[in-house]
């Protein structure tokens, strides 16, 4: 029984020296993970105890008797245990001194200077009015066969409420009747023209007659403004060689015809108009006929909307810098 015991006892301790040298390798390894950061740090080694490697460790354990086997285990545990005690130092790159004083100054970049180019100031150009109102859209705006007692005031409105002027081409006849009129129309900035005495066909009368039209209208119209016509529209638009040789002035004729005097629709007489615009063109109408006046409350306006200023003829050949001529026909202000 009791050599039983011992072969007992004896075995347990092979199982406890397994047990041992398993703990010893997983030191092992351990110990090598520790030991290569303080290998590579001299500071760390003590010089006068030499260091085991894993190998000799084990090799130790395994010629030496149970007893030793223990103790080797202690002193292995031991040391592990002293070397986790000691601190553990950073390794951290040299620090490279500066060899010059300009090395301890921050590097600044300094980008040599750029030579700004002085470009001469164009000389500036003052525009004059001329340019400027030949630049703008315009067409002229004409009224015939006036002027009408209650009809043309009216239009007056309609032209000062849309901040532009006319032209309005009134008969010799009708002047005296209705001077108060007439000054109404010319103090309102608008042109008065001259549209013969009696509004006859100037293609059937002779010289003599034409110029008697002509000069008759005229005084007419300087006894009430103060001022001569600078236009002539012939009746009918006539203007044969005979008209212009016996005009002392220039003729204007138009080149949008509204036929607003025509048994058509309102809408009509407005299509007229809006679908010939092209600057600088004179358009036709007449201040006697009531539907003038209802179709020219829409068609201002829209005239502007679209980009157009409207004026009298005489200011639009003198916006456009046309010089006039007498005896010459004009219906559109188009300089060559």
């Amino acid at each position: 029984m009791k050599l039983k015991r011992k072969e007992s006892l004896k075995y347990k301790k092979a199982i406890k020296v397994k047990f041992i040298r398993k703990i010893i390798k997983n030191i092992a390894i351990g110990t090598i993970a520790i030991s290569i950061p303080i290998l590579i740090n001299s500071c760390y080694i003590n010089e006068s105890k030499p260091v085991l490697t894993p190998h000799e460790e084990v090799a130790v354990v395994s010629n030496d008797n149970e007893n030793k086997e223990i103790v080797a285990v202690e002193i292995v545990l031991n040391d592990v245990e002293k070397k986790e005690d000691l601190p553990v130092v950073e390794i951290v790159p040299p620090i490279k001194e500066p060899t010059r004083e300009e090395d301890e100054l921050p590097i600044e970049v300094i980008n040599p200077p750029i030579k700004e180019e002085t470009i001469p100031n164009p000389t500036p150009v003052e525009e004059t009015n001329e340019v400027k109102q030949q630049e703008k859209k315009m067409v002229a705006l004409s009224y015939d066969d006036g002027p009408s007692k209650t009809l043309t005031p009216e239009l007056l409105e309609i032209l000062k409420d849309n901040d532009c002027t006319a032209t309005f081409f009134v008969l010799g006849n009708r002047v005296k009747q209705y001077s108060d009129i007439i000054y109404e129309v010319y103090s309102a900035g608008n042109e008065i023209g001259n549209h013969s005495f009696d509004h006859s066909n100037f293609a059937n009368l002779s010289e003599s007659e034409i110029k008697e039209q002509l000069n008759s209208t005229n005084e007419a119209i300087y006894e009430v403004t103060n001022e001569y016509p600078t236009f002539f529209r012939p009746p009918y638009g006539s203007t044969t060689e005979k008209v212009k040789e016996a005009a002392d002035c220039p003729l204007a004729l138009w080149s949008i015809d509204s036929n607003d005097w025509r048994k058509i629709s309102d809408e009509d007489v407005i299509n007229n108009v809006i679908l010939s615009l092209e600057d600088g063109k004179i358009i036709l109408m007449h201040d006697i006929h009531e539907r003038t006046i209802e179709v020219s409350k829409i068609l201002i306006p829209k005239i502007k909307e679209l980009g157009y200023d409207i004026v009298s003829i005489k200011e639009l050949y003198e916006a456009k810098g046309i010089e006039l001529e007498d005896g010459s026909v004009y219906s559109k202000a188009k300089k060559n």
